[in-house]
């Protein structure tokens, strides 16, 4: 299991932060290890300041064969209310 941040940027220069958390796992005789990432949005600049938001990603991976294959990504983000 690991932690860390992303930071996602868009065309237009604006950046969204997110904190995440991941784990993998390996099934014996397969090439390809299994990986999960949540996290939660905790900032952004230009219209994506002030959001809310969480992201998950779901991926395969093989170090020693340099494989790597992004099965889905999300990323849903919210205008945060004031008072929230």
């Amino acid at each position: 299991m690991g932690f860390g941040y992303n930071v996602f940027h868009t065309k237009n220069g604006h950046q969204i932060v997110v904190k995440t958390t991941g784990n993998t796992q390996m099934v014996a005789w397969k090439d390809l290890a299994d990986a999960s990432i949540t996290g939660m949005v905790l900032s952004g600049t230009g219209p994506f300041a002030g959001v809310i938001g969480d992201y998950q990603s779901k991926g395969q991976f093989n170090l020693k064969a340099g494989q790597i294959k992004s099965v889905r990504q999300v990323l849903r983000l919210k205008k945060a209310e004031l008072g929230s």
